[in-house]
């Protein structure tokens, strides 16, 4: 894998630091790092996915763990193109991750309800622009490898979910929480019609594969496809 600003434990040094909150004396060694991907393909995906995992020893023990991060990197081969930029969709990722999430949060501090992965670094400059964040497979998350037939327990817990987000959202907004500048413009708007219109095709047939998979009925389909 090409080499990149952010592809060296320099770049995770504080992180590591953070997250191992040593006592003073107490040191580490990395001993491997390594750089993959976390999606099994990017289409759909707006930026690059990588998974980094490192070896390090702990300690005068030489205690062996291996930390791992998520890093969303953005780049001009995924899907969206000049998108990812008219849409601001790093400047808006951050804010949801730095600020809102955490905010939302710790309004179910009691509870400990999680909204969503720790953001743990951002960096935008001319060589790179990454978000770093915990990987959720070590606490055990792992996306559903199915596409029908979602079971009901998964069900009351995404609707529960839901109503946990809405409630701390309205308290928010009560207490006179605001959202950022970029929220403020929708995906569709004048400056996106033109750019859109090059993905509609694409993701129109898509949409007709998935519902003729489901075997939605013929009055909702037959529409659909003359259109």
């Amino acid at each position: 894998m090409e080499s990149s600003g952010w592809k060296c434990i320099e770049y995770f040094q504080d992180i590591l630091e953070r997250e191992l909150q040593l006592q003073h004396g107490v040191g580490f060694t990395v001993q491997r790092v390594h750089f993959g991907g976390a999606t099994e393909k990017t289409a759909g995906y707006m930026s690059l996915m990588h998974r980094v995992s490192i070896d390090i020893e702990v300690g005068p023990m030489r205690q062996l763990r291996t930390l791992c991060y998520i890093v969303k990197e953005k780049s001009e081969t995924v899907f969206g193109g000049d998108l990812v930029d008219v849409l601001a969709v790093f400047p808006k990722e951050r804010s949801v991750y730095e600020m809102l999430l955490p905010t939302l949060e710790s309004l179910w501090s009691a509870q400990r309800v999680r909204f969503g992965p720790k953001m743990l670094k951002a960096t935008e400059c001319d060589q790179f622009t990454v978000i770093v964040m915990e990987d959720l497979n070590g606490s055990g998350y792992c996306m559903r490898d199915q596409s029908f037939n979602l079971p009901l327990a998964d069900v009351k817990n995404v609707l529960s979910k839901m109503a946990q987000f809405h409630a701390a959202s309205v308290v928010y907004r009560a207490k006179g929480g605001g959202i950022s500048e970029h929220f403020k413009k929708g995906v569709f708007s004048e400056d996106t019609v033109g750019l859109l219109s090059s993905y509609h095709e694409a993701l129109y047939s898509a949409f007709l594969e998935s519902m003729q998979k489901r075997h939605f009925p013929a009055k909702y389909l037959n529409p659909l496809v003359k259109y």
